[in-house]
């Protein structure tokens, strides 16, 4: 009878450890699931095989079979892949492949048959590289996730102008997001109707604006052009789709709300290489002609993630601000420590051309978690995130609350054409961004942006302060007073800039 206890109480023991581990992997299974998509992690896409039918020059390329594995906890859908291929004498020519409607879903493998491309190879292919360069989410096994659950239409008015403009203009269009997660590129499905209701056209609206739990956002007076509205009564309007991201992206794009303690947890959680490493300074330690040519470069790591593998751009510039080489080169240094200032050497190899100048960036690197300094961080000072409540507060975020010392001095075009460099800018209807790149050896204060459009129309906005030596980028710069219309040009200028003379 002892014994029969005693497997009793065993049996009973052993139910609740594996109750207990039962939930344990599941709420890992649950957290990993949020990671993933938190993080959007393309790197659990996996190409495990690939099989060449045709790289010969002057032809389409083809691939027999190309294999995919999806390692994540999530499925993914509409993957763009993009194949590098060499030379014999290591010339890169690159090519996209669209998957638009493939579906992986989470911890399987795909098998893609008969792939062909209408890009021409310029070469015979000699080698070979495939990678996962965009997919979107898919849904249908996360729908807490899912945008068109949780962003929610509220109220449009609309106006349809039936003449040679074919244009509708929404006069008003509120949605909010009614969920715990964050988004932005919200993209609308406008459907058009005849007076029978059925339909006939349609046409897509995106707004890039970011959207944080329980934001509403209201737009006033934007016109979408279509041949459709010339035979439509009325339209329907519905959300279509919205990327996910984190708090910590939603800061960066520009949001205007405030994170919370329990958010602002996350948004430490969340690595965003771009922002958080940043090039303070950089100078040759060697570029003699036909030697190895080698950088020194200072870091500044304003993150709670220690990076390693961390991959630079160098572009050659030329007398007149030509790009006429571009080499990638992975810094030398093993860790970029959290929190610190560190210098690097970095190789860009042979010397064997000439130039006048060169710009820097940082484009990738692999990220851990400090959590130590995390911890310690958070229990010395509370983690405040400060809203940013119009884009000239969030330019200025950049700048140093520290009092000057000296008076400053206004840069003359000349200097600004030379030390200033924008490297890129994107932007639609709504808003836009830039990527500055300060040369000089010394800081800039008090820039001015100019964004002007065809017509002549222009708007400026501040930059306080950009470091020497180094880029940055600025979210969340409001367009709307512009009036652009989609697909036209608009010009990013630096107008004004100033240096510091120290007494």
């Amino acid at each position: 009878m002892y014994l029969t206890k005693s497997i009793k109480t065993l049996l009973s023991l052993v139910f609740i450890v594996l109750t207990a581990l039962l939930f344990y992997c599941n709420d890992l299974h649950a957290n990993a699931e949020i990671d993933d998509l938190v993080n959007k992690n393309l790197s659990k896409l996996e190409i495990t095989n690939y099989e060449w039918t045709n790289k010969s020059m002057n032809s389409q390329p083809m691939f027999d079979v190309i294999e995919i594995r999806n390692n994540s906890s999530i499925g993914f859908k509409d993957l763009v892949l993009e194949v590098q291929v060499y030379n014999s004498s290591g010339t890169l020519y690159t090519f996209p492949i669209f998957l638009q409607g493939k579906v992986i879903p989470p911890g399987e493998l795909i098998r893609l048959e008969n792939i062909t491309t209408p890009s021409i190879l310029p070469f015979n292919v000699a080698k070979t590289r495939i990678g996962i360069k965009k997919a979107q989410f898919s849904y249908e096994n996360n729908k807490d996730f899912n945008p068109t659950k949780n962003i929610i239409i509220e109220n449009f008015d609309y106006i349809i102008d039936s003449s040679a403009s074919k244009t509708v203009q929404l006069k008003l269009l509120e949605y909010k997001n009614i969920s715990e997660n964050y988004y932005n590129n919200v993209q609308f499905k406008i459907v058009f109707l005849d007076s029978k209701n059925n339909p006939v056209g349609e046409t897509i609206y995106l707004n890039s604006n970011p959207i944080s739990p329980g934001e509403k956002v209201s737009i006033e007076n934007f016109v979408i052009g279509s041949s459709s509205a010339n035979n439509s009564s009325k339209i329907n309007i519905k959300v279509n789709d919205a990327d996910l991201i984190s708090s910590k992206a939603y800061i960066e794009l520009g949001g205007i709300n405030q994170v919370s303690q329990s958010q602002a947890n996350d948004f430490n959680k969340i690595p965003i290489i771009l922002s958080d490493l940043n090039i303070k300074n950089y100078k040759w330690i060697s570029n003699a002609s036909n030697t190895l040519g080698i950088l020194n470069v200072e870091i500044l790591n304003e993150s709670y993630f220690d990076y390693t593998n961390v991959v630079f751009e160098v572009y050659f510039m030329n007398s007149n601000g030509s790009t006429i080489n571009k080499r990638r080169a992975k810094s030398k240094k093993d860790i970029f420590f959290a929190k610190s200032t560190q210098d690097a050497q970095v190789s860009v190899g042979l010397m064997d051309f000439k130039f006048s100048s060169i710009e820097i960036a940082i484009i990738s690197g692999d990220s851990s978690l400090d959590k130590e300094k995390l911890i310690k961080d958070s229990s010395d000072k509370k983690i405040v995130q400060k809203a940013n409540t119009d884009v000239s507060s969030k330019l200025e975020s950049d700048s140093s609350d520290s009092k000057l010392s000296g008076a400053l001095q206004e840069l003359t075009s000349t200097e600004i054409i030379e030390n200033i460099i924008i490297v890129s800018t994107t932007y639609t209807s709504s808003s836009g961004s830039i990527k500055v790149l300060n040369l000089a050896d010394y800081d800039l204060f008090d820039l001015t942006l100019e964004v002007s459009a065809k017509d002549g129309k222009s708007i400026m906005f501040p930059i306080k302060r950009l470091n020497s030596r180094s880029e940055r980028t600025f979210f969340g710069i409001n367009l709307n007073e512009l009036d652009i219309i989609d697909g036209q040009y608009i010009n990013f200028k630096i107008i004004k800039a100033s240096k510091l003379i120290k007494n």
